[in-house]
C-alpha cells in the first residue's frame, strides 16, 4: 500500500537513507504499527472496491532469518512475491535470529546454521516495509517460551505410531517444532490487533518462510481465492513455506495452538508442522490444494552451495534442471539486476 510493498509509508517514521541507525527501533515501534492502521483504515476504505482485483492480504513472514539478508532472497520476495500477490498487500514479520541448532533431518541434508544480527535486516525492512516487526533470539532447542508453554501436553512415540505419524519431532526436536507453531501464532495474533486497531478485514492471510527465493511471481489471491474453487473454500499451500489462505478459514493457523494448550495427557494432534496446518483447515471443512503439484516458483535458499542446496533444487517442481536451478538461486545477488 501507499506504492511500497508490504507497507502503508514511502519514507516516514525512520525509514530515511539518513536515518539507517533508526531503522530497526522504528520496524520494532509498536506505535509505527499503530500509526499504520490508522493510516490503512482511511486507505483500505478508499481502495475497498479493489477486492475482485486486488483482495486485501495480509502475509505472515514466521522463521529464522538465515539467508533472509541475501538480495537476491529479499528482493524477490518483494517483486515476485509481496508486489505480485496483491497490490494491497501488508507485511507482518516473525523474525528469530540466532537460529535453531544442526537438525538431522537425512531428506533434508542437515543444513549450515545462519545466525543473523539486527542490523543485517536493516535493507530487508527498508525494502520490504512490514507495518510489524517482531525480532526473538532463542535459547537451545527454541526453548523461549516461558508461560506460552505446557508441560502437561506429552508428545509420545507411541502416539504418533498409533496415528500412523513421524515421530522425528518427539523429544529432541520437541521444542523446534512448539516454537515454530508459537510463533505463527504470534504473527497471526499481531494480524487479529492490527483488524481491531484500524477497523479493516483482510480479504486472505497468508505465511511465508523468511529464508526461501521466490524465482518467479507467485499466482495473484485472485487465482488463489477464486480460481480453484466456486465457494472458496481452499487453501493453497506447499508444505509449511507457503500457505494461503481466505480470512474466513484463516483459524486454521491456529488451530493447533489452541488444542496445545488445552491438552492435558498424551498429545493425539498432528506431530509434523505441515499436518498441523492441513488439520487446522480441514477441521473447518475446507480443502487443502498442494501447490506443488504445478511446481510452485520457490526454493530455500541455503548459506552455501552445499548438498543442502542441491537437495531443496531437487525438492522443487518449477525448474527441472538442477543446475540452472541453482543458478537461479544462488548466482542472482547482484545489485545491478534489479535497477
Amino acid at each position: 500500500m501507499g506504492g511500497e510493498a508490504g507497507g502503508c509509508y514511502p519514507l516516514e517514521h525512520g525509514w530515511s537513507q539518513r536515518d539507517a541507525h533508526l531503522v530497526v527501533k522504528s520496524a520494532l515501534s509498536p506505535n509505527r504499527t499503530k500509526s499504520c492502521a490508522q493510516h490503512m483504515s482511511v486507505e483500505a476504505n478508499r481502495t475497498k472496491g479493489q477486492t475482485l482485483s486486488n483482495p486485501l492480504v495480509a502475509v505472515c513472514m514466521v522463521g529464522n532469518a538465515r539467508t533472509l539478508p541475501t538480495l537476491g532472497v529479499y528482493r524477490r520476495i518483494r517483486s515476485n512475491f509481496l508486489d505480485s500477490i496483491s497490490k494491497r498487500t501488508l507485511l507482518f514479520m516473525y523474525i528469530k535470529l540466532n537460529d535453531a541448532p544442526f537438525k538431522e533431518q537425512p531428506k533434508h541434508g542437515g543444513f549450515k546454521v545462519t545466525p543473523v544480527k539486527e542490523d543485517d535486516l536493516i535493507p530487508v525492512i527498508r525494502h520490504l516495509r512490514p507495518v510489524s516487526v517482531t525480532m526473538k533470539l532463542q535459547t537451545e532447542g527454541g526453548r523461549n517460551l516461558g508461560e506460552d508453554s505446557n508441560p502437561k501436553c506429552k508428545f509420545t512415540v507411541q502416539a504418533a505410531n498409533r496415528t500412523k505419524q513421524n515421530a522425528f519431532y518427539v523429544g529432541r526436536y520437541l521444542a523446534r517444532y512448539i516454537g515454530q507453531m508459537h510463533a505463527m501464532k504470534e504473527c497471526y495474533k499481531s494480524v487479529m490487533d492490527f483488524e481491531k486497531m484500524s477497523g479493516i478485514k483482510f480479504d486472505a492471510i497468508a505465511k511465508i518462510r523468511p529464508d526461501v527465493t521466490w524465482i518467479y511471481p507467485v499466482k495473484t489471491a485472485v487465482e488463489m481465492l477464486f480460481g480453484q474453487d466456486r465457494e472458496n473454500k481452499v487453501v493453497t499451500h506447499l508444505t509449511d513455506q507457503f500457505i494461503f489462505s481466505p480470512r474466513r478459514f484463516s483459524d486454521g493457523f491456529v488451530s493447533f495452538w489452541k488444542e496445545y494448550k488445552d491438552c492435558n495427557g498424551e498429545w493425539e494432534g498432528a506431530y509434523f508442522p505441515e499436518d498441523a496446518y492441513r488439520l487446522g483447515f480441514e477441521k473447518q471443512g475446507i480443502r487443502s490444494y498442494y501447490e506443488d503439484r504445478r511446481g510452485s516458483p520457490q526454493v530455500i535458499r541455503r548459506a552455501i552451495i552445499d548438498q543442502t542446496a542441491h537437495i531443496a533444487c531437487r525438492r522443487q517442481r518449477r525448474i527441472t534442471n538442477e543446475t540452472m536451478c541453482i543458478d537461479m538461486v544462488y548466482n542472482r545477488d547482484d545489485p545491478a539486476l534489479y535497477d
